[in-house]
C-alpha cells in the first residue's frame, strides 16, 4: 500500500505492507473511538516527480500494467495520477491521507522514485 500524507506545506509518501482495506478499517475505528469526524471517498491523487530521474525510463512499463496515468507537466516534471481513497476530517479538508494499492513491485518502484526526488529538497518555514 502507498500512503500519501498531504500536509499544509508538504507531502510525505510511505510504503506500507498492510492492505488498504485493513488500514481504512483501523483508521475508521480509531476516529469513531476518539469521537473525531472522518470523511472517506474514492479519489485520484498525483505525485509530481522530476523528469530527470534515471528510473523514469521504466515508468511507461508501469503505466501499461497498473491503473495509473502519466502526464508530462513540462520539460522538468511529470505527474503520476493514482486511483485510491482520500481520508480527511471533512469533505473540504485540504490536509489528509490518500491510500492506494498497486502490485508490490510497482509500489516499491514509485516509493524509490519519490525518495530519489526528495534528495536535496527541503521546505523552508518562516
Amino acid at each position: 500500500m502507498l500512503k500519501i500524507t498531504y500536509l499544509e506545506d508538504q507531502i510525505y509518501l510511505e510504503h506500507l505492507s498492510r492492505s488498504v482495506e485493513a488500514w481504512k478499517a483501523d483508521r475508521i475505528l480509531v476516529n469513531l473511538s476518539a469521537g473525531v469526524s472522518i470523511y472517506v471517498e474514492s479519489s485520484i491523487a498525483s505525485l509530481i516527480l522530476p523528469i530527470n530521474l534515471f528510473e523514469l525510463r521504466n515508468i511507461r512499463k508501469l503505466a501499461a500494467t497498473e491503473l495509473i496515468d502519466i502526464i508530462l507537466c513540462d520539460h522538468k516534471y511529470i505527474e503520476i495520477a493514482l486511483s485510491g481513497t482520500w481520508v480527511a476530517q471533512s469533505e473540504t479538508s485540504e490536509s489528509g491521507i490518500f491510500v492506494c494499492e498497486l502490485s508490490p513491485e510497482s509500489e516499491c518502484f514509485l516509493y524509490k522514485l519519490w525518495q530519489e526526488s526528495q534528495i536535496g529538497t527541503s521546505v523552508i518555514i518562516e
